[in-house]
C-alpha cells in the first residue's frame, strides 16, 4: 500500500515535469515565416502597416540606384530610401546612415510632415532570384512644431521588391 501511494503521489510531478520539457521547444517553429512584413514601433507604440512597397530605381542616364520603401497604416507613413551601389536586379546588403547622406527617411502623420534629424537602415539580406529583401531600421524626426517622432525596432522580412529602370 506503501509503494502504491508513493506512486500516486509521483504521477503529478512526472506530468509537469514532462509539460515543462514540451515547452521547451523552439517557440519560432510555430510560428509561419513572414513575407512581405514590416513592423517598428512609433514613439513606443508598435506600428504594422497594411501597405508596403518597394521599388529599385535604377536612373542608367544619371547612374544611380535608391532603394525606396514605402509603408502606410492609419494615416501614418514610413518612407525610407537608400543608396544601392549594386548591379543587375540584386541590391546591396550593409547598413546606410543619415549623417552619412546615404539614407533618407520621411515619416507623415495624416498631413504633419516630419524632417529626419538621424537615422539608420541595415538591409541584411537579398534574395535576388525572388526579388526579396529583408532588414532592421530606425530613425527620428521632427516636425515644424518641434514635435518629435522615435522609429524604434524597425524590421521588414521578406518584402517584395520590383525594378523601375529610368
Amino acid at each position: 500500500m506503501k509503494k502504491f501511494k508513493g506512486i500516486l503521489l509521483n504521477i503529478p510531478i512526472a506530468i509537469a515535469l514532462i509539460f515543462s520539457l514540451n515547452s521547451c521547444g523552439d517557440k519560432d517553429k510555430d510560428e509561419p515565416e513572414k513575407s512581405n512584413y514590416i513592423s517598428a514601433k512609433v514613439n513606443g507604440a508598435i506600428w504594422s502597416p497594411s501597405t508596403v512597397q518597394c521599388i529599385l530605381l535604377e536612373d542608367t542616364t544619371l547612374q544611380f540606384r535608391i532603394v525606396n520603401i514605402s509603408a502606410t497604416y492609419g494615416g501614418k507613413t514610413i518612407t525610407i530610401e537608400v543608396d544601392d551601389h549594386g548591379s543587375g536586379h540584386s541590391i546591396n546588403i550593409g547598413t546606410r546612415t543619415y549623417a552619412a547622406g546615404s539614407a533618407f527617411f520621411k515619416y507623415s502623420a495624416s498631413s504633419t510632415p516630419y524632417n529626419t534629424t538621424s537615422g539608420s537602415i541595415n538591409i541584411t539580406s537579398c534574395e535576388t532570384s525572388s526579388q526579396l529583401i529583408t532588414g532592421t531600421f530606425n530613425f527620428s524626426a521632427v516636425d515644424n512644431d518641434g514635435n518629435t517622432v522615435s522609429i524604434a525596432d524597425g524590421k521588414f522580412e521578406k518584402v517584395t521588391f520590383s525594378t523601375e529602370v529610368q
